[in-house]
């Protein structure tokens, strides 16, 4: 690529990067400031790629002057490129923990989580939720990375309360039919007319994935009723499921969802997390509040 368009592209990461920095600023238009960053970041990716093609065409005209094997080198070089080029791509171009954080849905403090545990911290995506074209931009990146592994599905569930907006935004997205679940004393349950088709396949979609405990639960009710559940989904992920679209995500011990279902999601948040038993924050005196959906 000529050094004059490396130059153009340059001058308008810089033009993309100031009207995003604008958008952040005055926080009018959020969506805005999601769309400029996605695009800020995918020209960096294309910049980042022509300067490594023309770092590695350079060695390969240095390496053929001296090589007897010029031909070699040249293939050697190219394989490398390539596998540069596949490593850029893989990098992130959503920044969700800078999403959330705008939002508000970022809480640091002493929080019970559904699990019985206790963190420093904790997401609130109703903040994030809240503003419907925000959602909808998600929910379209979200379909997307679906889209892209070749999952196919019928329909999308979530477990209430949570995973309602998330889950009906993806479904929007997919142009896909949408139903929940919710507990009727403590126990998952179908309701309000819902109903599962004889091998109709789901997405289980959640806000947030911790281990996966709500959303096993509404995969669970899908199956009995004959319905086929064929990946889950969620915006994030707390770090300890393994996730399918995100390079070396690994699933922890306390995972509950199935290893031979693919689980995707936007980004990965991991928080140190505490039993009762063991909290620091219980030892200094603090009291676990439950901001969520099954408490204040």
């Amino acid at each position: 690529m000529p050094v004059a368009q490396i130059l153009k592209y340059g001058f308008l990461i810089c033009q993309i990067y100031f009207l995003r920095k604008l958008a952040d600023k005055t926080k009018i238009f959020t969506p805005f400031s999601l769309f400029c960053q996605n695009l800020h970041s995918n020209l960096k990716l294309l910049a980042a790629y022509s300067l490594t093609a023309i770092s590695l065409n350079l060695t390969v005209m240095q390496k053929s002057q001296t090589d007897m094997s010029p031909k070699s080198s040249r293939n050697s070089s190219l394989s490398a490129l390539r596998v540069k080029f596949a490593q850029i791509l893989q990098r992130k171009t959503m920044d969700l923990e800078k999403i959330y954080k705008d939002a508000g849905a970022f809480l640091q403090g002493h929080f019970l989580l559904s699990s019985g545990n206790h963190s420093q911290f904790y997401l609130q995506s109703a903040k994030v939720l809240e503003d419907p074209q925000l959602a909808g931009a998600l929910a379209d990146e979200l379909a997307a990375v679906i889209e892209k592994s070749g999952v196919e599905f019928d329909s999308v569930c979530s477990p209430a309360l949570g995973g309602i907006l998330a889950g009906y935004e993806l479904a929007r997205a997919a142009k896909k039919r949408f139903i929940f679940t919710e507990r009727i004393e403590r126990i998952m349950s179908l309701r309000r007319g819902f109903e599962v088709g004889e091998g109709e396949r789901f997405v289980v979609c959640e806000d947030i994935i911790t281990t996966g405990g709500s959303a096993l639960e509404a995969a669970r009710v899908i199956e009995s009723l004959g319905g086929e559940v064929v990946a889950f989904a969620a915006l994030a992920n707390r770090g300890f499921c393994k996730v399918a679209n995100l390079a070396g995500s690994v699933a922890k011990a306390s995972a509950k969802l199935p290893a031979d279902k693919p689980f995707f999601a936007l980004g990965n948040f991991e928080f140190e997390i505490f039993g009762p038993a063991n909290c620091p924050l219980c030892a200094d005196g603090s009291k676990a509040i439950k901001p969520g959906s099954r408490g204040n």
